[in-house]
């Protein structure tokens, strides 16, 4: 097949990958009839994403019946479909104590401090705790992993194995994170930090949280120990667990558009997009003037989103090019309005794969409007829409378009070195004094980023 044949008739998967929201009371003749208006409308792939509103005794016998009932009529219409976790690493269901993330907690000297807080260390007015976090996993933990993959992978969709690889092609993880509210600490880090870097964590736990002397050093020790415990464990793991049950691992982070919100929730994230078969972002609001707006040269106030379309498709895509990778996911339209028109739909997609995004994820498909489900982060595509008739022109278009920016071989003739490592040495948490600083480091990267761009 020459290139024009293959413009004009993409394969499937470049049509994307959908978000088929499942919220409400699920009935599986109303599952069967919209897979089947999907289909006729250009959806290759989805996601079967639990969701707001779901009446359901999930992940229950009734849910699984309608799940095999969506893999089933998937099959029939020759449709893929993508698996989520059976529970984020957020909140896992009866997860043990053992298994769950500790964090770092500061209080004055004066506080009253809960009695299942252990002091680590009293300094300079503070006393330092650590916590359990109880429904977080410690994803930083082989043993955590191993206990999180079995529960929300293997044991939990094992009656669908059959179709892994055929209908079933990937797993799919939404956001991956930690509480940004205090700093991890998972279990056996002290003795980890002691055998990387030679000295002991527990009496420099205050230079975490306080500009005193050699704080930046013990702050980048502190969270490039952390980075490689969280790709070891979490990441590595899942990608061999995918890789081992014939399926492709697809997701996105959390946060990946500043570098104080991708340490405060996610360490980091290019260094994790390799693990991803199909590594993605998430860029939802609907903000149309992202052309012609300028970067704002302050620091002082929170970036506008759209500031930040320049940099979170540029880490995603230059790692994924760097790893080969084939295809490059966003996450678009959601948490915008109702009136997201074809124009402004191929709008927002011609921008994003400029920058060398090849698979668009409609955000989102949602399978009822009852209750809070017409309210929550629209637009909302399906059937019940007047456009809904007209729509597979937007999926020829993406799917052509998508094909079409595949077939070259990616360029890069310039270096932009990434500042996340010099962040690492200004970082507290969230709400301290080193966000200004941060701000300013990425300002300089989205400057340069925006000034190759153009």
């Amino acid at each position: 097949m020459n290139s024009f044949e293959k413009f004009a008739s993409p394969d499937g998967i470049f049509a994307g990958t959908d978000f088929w929201m499942l919220n409400g009371n699920l009935d599986s003749e109303e599952i069967k009839h919209q897979l089947c208006e999907m289909k006729e409308k250009g959806v290759y792939s989805f996601i079967a994403r639990t969701y707001i509103g779901l009446q359901s005794d999930y992940p229950g016998p009734e849910f699984k019946s309608h799940l095999k009932t969506i893999i089933n009529t998937a099959k029939e219409l020759g449709m893929k479909v993508f698996l989520q976790a059976g529970y984020m690493p957020e909140h896992v269901l009866d997860l043990p104590e053992e298994y769950s993330l500790n964090y770092l907690k500061v209080y004055s000297e004066n506080d009253d401090i809960p009695n299942d807080e252990i002091l680590i260390l009293q300094k300079d007015g503070f006393v330092f705790t650590e916590y359990n976090s109880k429904t977080f996993l410690d994803m930083f933990n082989t043993s955590s992993v191993d206990f999180y993959l079995y529960q929300c992978y293997e044991n939990m969709w094992k009656e669908f194995s059959d179709e892994y690889g055929k209908t079933i092609i990937s797993i799919w993880v939404d956001e991956p994170s930690y509480s940004e509210s205090y700093l991890p600490y998972p279990k056996g880090f002290d003795k980890a930090f002691f055998k990387r870097w030679g000295y002991d964590i527990t009496e420099n736990i205050h230079k975490l949280f306080l500009d005193v002397e050699n704080f930046k050093t013990v702050r980048y020790h502190y969270r490039k120990l952390l980075q490689d415990m969280l790709e070891n464990a979490y990441f590595r793991m899942l990608s061999e667990w995918c890789e081992r049950h014939g399926l492709m691992a697809s997701g996105h982070l959390m946060h990946e558009d500043r570098l104080e919100r991708q340490i405060a929730r996610s360490c980091a994230t290019m260094p994790f997009y390799r693990f991803f078969d199909i590594p993605g972002i998430d860029v939802l609001c609907g903000q149309m003037n992202w052309r012609d707006n300028p970067i704002k040269p302050d620091v002082g106030e929170n970036y506008s989103f759209r500031d930040m379309l320049n940099t979170t498709p540029a880490q995603c895509v230059s790692a994924a090019h760097q790893m080969g990778k084939k295809h490059i996911l966003c996450e678009m339209y959601g948490v915008a309005t109702q009136d997201m028109t074809f124009r402004n739909q191929k709008y927002m997609f011609d921008y994003l794969a400029v920058h060398g995004i090849n698979h668009r994820s409609v955000h989102g498909i949602f399978y009822s409007l009852h209750g809070r489900g017409k309210r929550a982060y629209p637009p909302h595509f399906n059937y019940y829409q007047p456009y809904w008739r007209d729509i597979k022109l937007m999926y020829d278009y993406v799917s052509c378009a998508s094909s079409f920016i595949s077939l070259g071989k990616p360029q890069a003739k310039t270096l932009v070195i990434h500042p996340l490592d010099s962040a690492y040495c200004e970082y507290t948490n969230p709400h301290l004094h080193t966000l200004p600083v941060l701000r300013i480091l990425f300002a300089d990267c989205v400057a340069e980023i925006r000034a190759l761009h153009h």
